[in-house]
Parts: structure tokens; C-alpha cells; sequence
């Protein structure tokens, strides 16, 4: 039934967090949210080096989108992302697919051949970078445990932009950069 419902566009909350109004470090959570300093933290790129939030949007505009790979709304829009991947290159925006910590507990794939799979022989497949999140990372961006959310964050560190369900909002996110 889940698969249905993030299929259908639908927020799932599966309670990763629940009952906490502290992140797993203990401080005090404050949800990231649109017009706010983007929160830093670290996540592991496919190739295994440790990068940051602030090292990802340094140098242009970055969309952070924290995914479960068990999720089938998450593959309808890791395929719509792909296909898109041409009008945010040309604007310089970076594309990070972050698979969240210990993918909800849920059993999917690995993130990278997730993307494989579902962006496999579309146009951009090979400019999403695929990562890894950490607890505290997934926490800080997903503290409900959605299956599907993204951030568009500025150059100066500052979320433009916050939606779910990459595959039914993509023209929504396209409007945010363009305006940006």
C-alpha cells in the first residue's frame, strides 16, 4: 500500500523520528524550510568521499533530493529527473539524489543502482550524483521520514524552494530555478 500512495503523489510518513522534537544529537530540532539558511551536513558521494551541504552549493544552485529507494515515486521521479536533467544543467544547477539513512528502514537497492536503473538511457542520468545520507543529515532535511523531498538551495546557502514528489511537482521546481 505504500508503494501505491507515493506512487499516487502522496506523502507517506513512516516515523524514522517519531516522538522527538530533538535531533539524534540532541539539539533542538528547527526543520529546514524555504527563505531559511540551508542546514550543513555530510553525506558520502557514490564515489566514497565525504562532502557537505555548503561544499555542494559553493558553486552554483544545488537541488538536494532525499529519496527512499524502496519507494516507487521515488523511481517515476528519479526517470522525470533524468529526462529534465538538461534544462538544469544549462543553468548550472547540481543535482544531488540522497538516499535517506538506512533508507527508512525500508529494503531497497543501493542509491547508485537505483538511479541506474530508473534513469537508465535517459539524457541526464549521468549528471545526478548519487549520495549517501547520515542520520543527522536525514533528519535535519526529513524529520517526518517522507519518502521523497527536495531542497533548492542558492548559491548563498539559502533554500529557495522546498516540495515533495519530485515526478508530479518537476514543472513547480523548473518555475523555482527559473525565478531564482
Amino acid at each position: 500500500m505504500l508503494l501505491v500512495l507515493a506512487g499516487a503523489g502522496l506523502l507517506v510518513y513512516h516515523g524514522a523520528f517519531a516522538g522527538s522534537s530533538k535531533s539524534p544529537s540532541g539539539n533542538q530540532f528547527l526543520p529546514a524550510s524555504s527563505g531559511n539558511k540551508a542546514p550543513n551536513g555530510y553525506f558520502v558521494l557514490a564515489n566514497g568521499t565525504n562532502s557537505s551541504v555548503a561544499a555542494s552549493y559553493s558553486k552554483g544552485p544545488v537541488i538536494l533530493w532525499f529519496v527512499t529507494t524502496w519507494c516507487s515515486g521515488c523511481a517515476q521521479g528519479t526517470q522525470v529527473l533524468a529526462n529534465n536533467m538538461s534544462f538544469f544543467a544549462s543553468r548550472n544547477v547540481k543535482v544531488i539524489e540522497v538516499e535517506l539513512y538506512k533508507d527508512l528502514g525500508g529494503n531497497g537497492q543501493p542509491i547508485t543502482s537505483f538511479i541506474n536503473t530508473y534513469a537508465q538511457n535517459r539524457t541526464g542520468a549521468s549528471l545526478i550524483e548519487p549520495a549517501l545520507s547520515g542520520q543527522q543529515l536525514s533528519y535535519e532535511y526529513d524529520p517526518k521520514g517522507y519518502l521523497d523531498i527536495y531542497y533548492l538551495i542558492l548559491p548563498n546557502g539559502t533554500i529557495s524552494y522546498v516540495n515533495a514528489n519530485l515526478a508530479l511537482t518537476m514543472q513547480q521546481l523548473k518555475g523555482a530555478v527559473a525565478s531564482s
